[in-house]
């Protein structure tokens, strides 16, 4: 059975001055086979915006052309980007410091892969359920876990002022850690995937699947939702958002 995509996207700056957060996607004509790329360009250092935009074209340009691999791809793409934010630095020292996440999904023949780095989510909702499907890069597991052995409580958990320090990055040096998916995810008919920024976090995740599952099932729709739900709550604190809802039809 074919199965396409249909692909909604959405931006917002949040509270913040500067919108360092960079999406790109491309499908072919038949919405079968297509790519999702996002960079959250690391706030707080120089040039996070620069740092996105150089890693998205970097993967682009990897992924434009279709390979039977995508593992291989993935990597590639990966390596490329991490490369050009050393060439970028190399020729521009006072950009010293900048650092960008960065997701990449494949899509293929009803297939998934992707390649991770940093704490940028992508969800699958299947069956009335969401599920992380990436690894998520960041302090907040470990503090999660001493949570759950009753090392800290549950509110110093959410509260802890370094849940967002990055394990790892792209930053043109050794990068820590890739997720980097191996073996085909399988898609099915109705799936939803979502592919975001840390801005999303401002949902608790049970309140995202909700707003997925109660909106009109197109992916515009969905997308809308989200992003109206998060506009709602009015956070002073509200970082860059960058979103895409795939649906699969």
């Amino acid at each position: 059975m074919t199965l396409k995509t249909q692909t909604a996207w959405a931006m917002s700056k949040g509270a913040r001055q500067v919108q360092e957060d960079v999406l790109h996607y491309g499908f072919d004509a038949s919405g079968e086979n297509g790519y999702i790329i996002i960079a959250d360009g690391m706030g707080g250092h120089t040039s996070g915006d620069i740092a996105a935009t150089l890693a998205v074209e970097a993967v682009d340009t990897t992924l434009r052309t279709p390979e039977q691999n995508q593992p291989d791809q993935l990597k590639t793409a990966v390596d490329r980007a991490n490369k050009t934010l050393a060439n970028y630095i190399a020729r521009n020292p006072q950009t010293m410091g900048m650092g960008t996440t960065l997701v990449a999904v494949v899509i293929s023949k009803g297939e998934i892969f992707w390649a991770s780095v940093g704490d940028s989510p992508f969800y699958l909702i299947r069956d009335e359920k969401i599920l992380r499907l990436n690894e998520d890069h960041s302090m907040a597991i470990q503090i999660d876990q001493m949570a759950m052995a009753g090392q800290i409580s549950q509110k110093a958990a959410a509260e802890h002022p370094h849940r967002a320090a990055l394990t790892s990055v792209i930053m043109g040096g050794d990068i820590a850690r890739v997720d980097l998916r191996t073996t085909p995810f399988e898609i099915r008919k109705g799936d939803v995937l979502i592919t975001a920024t840390d801005g999303i976090h401002s949902l608790k995740i049970q309140q995202l699947l909700k707003i997925a599952l109660s909106a009109p099932r197109t992916a515009d729709k969905i997308c809308a939702s989200i992003t109206e739900a998060i506009d709602a709550q009015e956070n002073p604190n509200q970082d860059n958002l960058a979103i895409c809802v795939s649906l699969i039809l």
